[in-house]
This record gives C-alpha cells, sequence and structure tokens, in this order.
C-alpha cells in the first residue's frame, strides 16, 4: 500500500497545523488565567532515552530477556516478555542506583531484581 505524495504532505501539514493551534490555544489559557510555567514535563521518552543511554541501559535488554528465560524454565513465569521497549523502567531504576552510589554492578543487580519482582 503506498500513499501519494499529496497526499502524505497533507497530512503532514494538518498535522503541524493542529499541534501548532493546540500550542497557540494553551499559550492563550495559560496567559488569561495568570498561571506561571516554572517547570517542563519532558514525559517519559526524555526518561527513556537517558536510561538506554547508560551503562545499565546497554545490558538491560540482553539481561532482560536471560532472566526472563531462567523464569521460563521451572515455571516461575509463564510468559516471555518481549515488550523491549518497556524495558526502560529497569534501566531507568538501575541508572538512578548506579549514580547514586558509583557502582554499576549494583546497578545491574537493581535492574535484575526488577526484571524478577515484575516477571512474577
Amino acid at each position: 500500500m503506498s500513499i501519494d505524495k499529496n497526499v502524505y504532505s497533507l497530512y503532514c501539514i494538518t498535522f503541524v497545523s493542529t499541534i501548532f493551534t493546540y500550542v497557540i490555544a494553551c499559550q492563550v489559557l495559560v496567559t488569561n488565567a495568570g498561571i506561571e510555567r516554572d517547570i517542563i514535563d519532558v514525559g517519559w521518552p526524555a526518561a527513556a532515552a537517558v536510561a538506554f543511554a547508560t551503562d545499565v541501559g546497554l545490558w538491560v535488554i540482553p539481561i532482560a530477556l536471560i532472566v526472563n528465560i531462567v523464569l521460563l524454565i521451572p515455571g516461575v513465569t509463564k510468559t516471555l516478555n518481549v515488550d523491549i521497549w518497556n524495558f526502560w523502567h529497569y534501566a531507568f531504576t538501575g541508572s538512578l542506583v548506579t549514580a547514586a552510589t558509583g557502582s554499576l554492578p549494583l546497578g545491574l543487580a537493581t535492574g535484575c531484581s526488577c526484571i524478577y519482582a515484575l516477571s512474577r
């Protein structure tokens, strides 16, 4: 299935103009309500990018798959978790521990314990 370039361009223009309209509406709402915006919420995508960019993030995918397979063999869990994108939670938690303690093995152990706890 292919999309005509003109139709694709129209979709893109519509998307950008819709987002622009929402941004303007939010700014007007904030101005009229007298709200101050001192904090920016970047949401989970930024946290996930940071988590996967750390040393723990490098190891969390293979470790999570290995731990899950090890838990499948004795029947501790019945599900193979292959949703790799959601492994950022383990990487983020392990990265926080690594940053706080300076110990990569402790951060990896924390990530593994999260994997184990959430796989049951």
